[in-house]
């Protein structure tokens, strides 16, 4: 917004980001959303409403609900922010204060005697390691920086859609890669299994291991 028509401000310095904007919605996601509120119907506080209550609260990405976790009348809600990142405390009492402001009061979306608890997703790192031939005209720089942004994107796919990150989904972004001829030993978290996401994790690239093949 332009800061010219605001009377007497001489200067103004941008603070940490709290909340992230959400990138305008593509055909494909419009319709992904549609079809998730055609075939599971969001009513009567069930489970669906809170997760709908949560999502439409702008700044947040995805959420994941769980019943009973505390016992009868309780439920938490885990969300992400829009950029399918760990939610910032102003998020979480957003999102809080829009659902349940009053613990257990109906004063908000949720019914009376319901009693929601809101937190933040959080970071599971993921490390990568994978041997590689790369193509001609190819550098191994080339090989990581294409592996690290295809891998970030397939994380921001699964955050909170998928409670495993598969190696044959790894495997398949190096065999698909440009920059790679040939490939092998492609590793998670140091081993060459499937690596296993708690409920409240999101995926978070950490260091990618490129080994150039003798």
């Amino acid at each position: 917004l332009s800061l010219d028509t605001i009377p007497g401000l001489d200067s103004a310095v941008m603070g940490k980001l709290l909340v992230p904007g959400k990138e305008e919605e593509t055909d494909e996601e419009l319709y992904a959303r549609y079809s998730v509120r055609v075939r599971r119907e969001a009513v009567s506080a069930n489970k669906m409403h809170y997760k709908q209550w949560a999502e439409e609260v702008d700044g947040v990405g995805r959420a994941k609900v769980f019943p009973l976790w505390d016992g009868d009348g309780t439920v938490k809600i885990v969300i992400t922010n829009a950029k399918m990142e760990p939610a910032s405390d102003t998020l979480v009492d957003k999102v809080k204060d829009y659902i349940d402001p009053d613990p257990g009061k109906g004063e908000g979306q949720a019914p009376i005697g319901a009693t929601v608890t809101v937190e933040s997703a959080v970071y599971k790192k993921v490390d990568i390691e994978v041997t590689v031939v790369p193509e001609p005209d190819y550098s191994i720089e080339d090989v990581q920086k294409e592996i690290e942004d295809k891998v970030k994107s397939f994380f921001k796919e699964i955050a909170f859609t998928e409670s495993i990150v598969r190696l044959s989904k790894i495997n398949n972004i190096v065999f698909n890669a440009d920059s790679v001829s040939d490939y092998a030993d492609v590793k998670i978290n140091g081993d060459t299994k499937n690596l296993e996401l708690k409920d409240e994790d999101i995926p978070k690239l950490g260091t990618v291991t490129i080994l150039e093949q003798d």
